[in-house]
């Protein structure tokens, strides 16, 4: 009697695998329990790319990818691409949420881990203000240039050996953290900077890879003495990232015009317009 129950339930078990979760998905690698078809990111597929590539190859422009127990339709033909995601983007404004993102952030918020109406509304509202601020205009193009500039200044001080790395990177952040907290990086700040990419490196090192992938999926198994180390680098850094971004946030605070239109930074305007919604539930999606 024993022996037919765990046949059966070993039977359900091979039937829900090989059938059942995928019968309505698009094909694709044979899902293993618990990683999915994270075995196939091995170092013969780096940079990541090579993998998709092989599976399109495999598969077609349209395949299934099962991110542990998550499966994740890869679509990889332009076409397609633009045909789903543009012309019939409303139905696709879906976002997974990550359990390890709702375990650190208490939520799917923010422009990038929203979904649904909420995702909405801040992609409006984030487009609207990146167009203020030159998107795709002239005075993009000038921030840029000012930025090209004053990395080229740095890099004519230096009399010794130049690290490059260094300098694109603070070009890049300085242009971006413009446009969030309306300063740049310099001498005086560069600390701050370093602080930034030491955290963001940290975090996306274990992320990227497939120990990262299951932390992010099932967050307990960081309590397993062989993975806390890895669950610590990944809640820490994004902690750490978090930290330094309340912190600007309240100096932002501290001396921000409400009674004033006007805002010199996206973080600014974000704030101008919670303040409208401050009566509302959720300050109407601007929590």
């Amino acid at each position: 009697m024993i022996f037919l129950l765990i046949f059966a339930l070993f039977f359900i078990y091979l039937f829900d695998l090989f059938y059942w979760k995928r019968r309505n998905l698009p094909p694709g690698p044979l899902p293993l329990p618990i990683i999915g078809n994270l075995y196939l990111m091995t170092d013969d597929v780096k940079p990541g790319y090579k993998m998709y590539q092989k599976l399109k190859d495999q598969y077609g422009p349209v395949f299934t990818f099962w991110l542990a127990n998550l499966p994740m339709v890869t679509v990889t033909d332009w076409k397609l691409i633009k045909q789903h995601f543009i012309k019939d983007g409303a139905n696709f404004v879906g976002r997974p949420e990550f359990p390890i993102n709702i375990e650190i952030r208490k939520g799917p918020y923010g422009i990038v881990e929203s979904h649904g109406d909420r995702w909405v509304q801040q992609r409006r509202f984030a487009l609207h203000i990146l167009r203020d601020f030159g998107l795709g205009k002239n005075l993009m193009e000038e921030k840029v240039l000012s930025e090209v500039s004053a990395m080229i200044e740095s890099i004519r001080k230096v009399k010794d050996d130049v690290d490059m790395q260094n300098l694109f990177d603070a070009a890049v952040g300085s242009v971006i953290n413009n446009l969030l907290f309306g300063y740049r990086y310099d001498e005086t700040n560069m600390s701050e900077f370093l602080e930034l990419k030491n955290l963001m490196s940290k975090h996306f090192k274990i992320t990227a890879e497939p120990i990262g992938a299951l932390l992010i999926m099932y967050p307990w198994i960081g309590n397993l003495p062989f993975m806390g180390k890895y669950k610590r680098i990944v809640t820490d850094s994004w902690s750490g990232l978090l930290k330094m971004f309340r912190k600007q946030a309240e100096e932002k605070l501290a001396v921000i015009d409400y009674d004033s239109d006007g805002y010199s930074d996206y973080v600014e305007a974000f704030l101008k317009e919670r303040k409208k919604h401050e009566n509302e539930e959720g300050f109407g999606g601007y929590e």
